[in-house]
């Protein structure tokens, strides 16, 4: 699991109110308090993080090319000690490696790769572990961001020179070619931003060696710090934390897929997490299913159709199949072997 700064929540935030829509819904969704907006060492979990992207993209859909307008404001300053020492950094090519080194530091949910060419720098973009619901969005949105870090470091007059998105909505791009200022073509096999190779050897106007290394410095001890809460995060059973969640959204079978990206990790992660306890997705949700079933038909007076329909499953006849697997015996039979003297009632009679 990731921990971020707020900053990026901040930015967000900053965005609803400017557009009269109010943060408070934004802020509710990632559990964080205003006061942590101010506050430089608050941090943010992954999971919440996506959590409060999916909702900004809900309350911010009347803005017009959100993906730009976000994206444009994630400047050097945004990104902190890393911004600071990509900024302070001798050269751009020096600027570059220290973004590479220090990714997980930043905002982005993307993996980056340079590649040198004779003329040009490529700078690939990989989404494979991006939510899919939110890789077009956070492509657009992180090229924007990063002409405005280019421009930062290099001036205004600087761009890159072609890029290319792989994208399922191009709805996403709107106005992003006007804020590139360059040619910007969709689809190919992968993304990324081109920029000319000569650029490397400029000299940063704010270069300075001290700062650059004192930023570097508090990188690594971010980094630290980070990699510390992810290990205390990950000691907790994956298992428990996909139980958990699927018991948070009763009346639906969440795929997995889903459930991953509520989690902020990728499913291929989420399944590796799993396997190392010895157990799948699959596993996991049909014990929550049946400890559902079970509660439902042992305490109240539901018809085996009503508990289907409670639990998410398309019919009685596809529950009854699913139960007779967990449990060996039809719902009814569980029912009868239930004890007399319990007390049924039905779920709905509860106020």
């Amino acid at each position: 699991m990731r921990y971020l700064s707020v900053e990026s929540l901040r930015l967000m935030c900053a965005l609803l109110n400017e557009q009269g829509i109010g943060s408070g819904a934004l802020l509710e969704a990632a559990e964080v308090p205003v006061a942590a907006l101010d506050d430089p060492t608050s941090c943010i979990s992954g999971q919440s993080e996506l959590a409060a992207i999916r909702l900004f993209r809900q309350l911010a859909a009347s803005v017009p090319s959100l993906a730009v307008h976000i994206g444009r404001r994630y400047r050097l300053a945004t990104f902190g000690s890393l911004g600071m020492a990509m900024l302070s950094a001798p050269t751009m090519a020096d600027s570059l490696r220290t973004a590479m080194q220090y990714q997980k530091l930043s905002f982005s949910w993307l993996q980056f790769d340079l590649e040198l060419g004779p003329d040009a720098v490529r700078v690939y973009l990989d989404a494979t572990d991006v939510p899919l619901d939110l890789r077009d969005f956070l492509l657009c949105r992180d090229v924007a961001a990063a002409c405005a870090m280019l421009r930062d470091l290099a001036g205004d007059e600087i761009r890159f020179t072609r890029a290319n998105l792989n994208l399922s909505d191009i709805a996403q791009a709107d106005d992003l070619a006007d804020y590139l200022q360059c040619p910007l073509q969709i689809g190919g096999v992968r993304a990324y931003a081109e920029m000319p190779l000569a650029l490397l050897s400029r000299v940063n106007r704010h270069h300075s060696v001290t700062a650059h290394a004192l930023c570097l410095a508090a990188c690594d001890a971010q980094w630290a710090a980070a990699q510390a809460l992810a290990v205390s995060e990950q000691s907790r059973d994956a298992s428990v934390r996909v139980a958990s969640m699927l018991q948070r959204h009763p009346g639906r079978l969440l795929p997995h897929d889903e459930v991953a990206s509520m989690l902020g990790a990728s499913e291929r992660t989420l399944r590796r997490r799993l396997a190392r306890e010895g157990t799948t997705f699959r596993d996991v949700r049909e014990r929550v299913l049946r400890a559902q079933a079970e509660q439902l038909l042992s305490a109240t007076s539901l018809s085996v159709a009503a508990v289907a329909e409670q639990l998410g499953f398309a019919d009685a006849s596809t529950f009854c199949q699913a139960f007779r697997r967990w449990a060996g015996q039809t719902p009814s039979a569980f029912r009868r072997a239930a004890k007399p003297d319990e007390l049924s009632y039905h779920v709905s009679s509860i106020n």
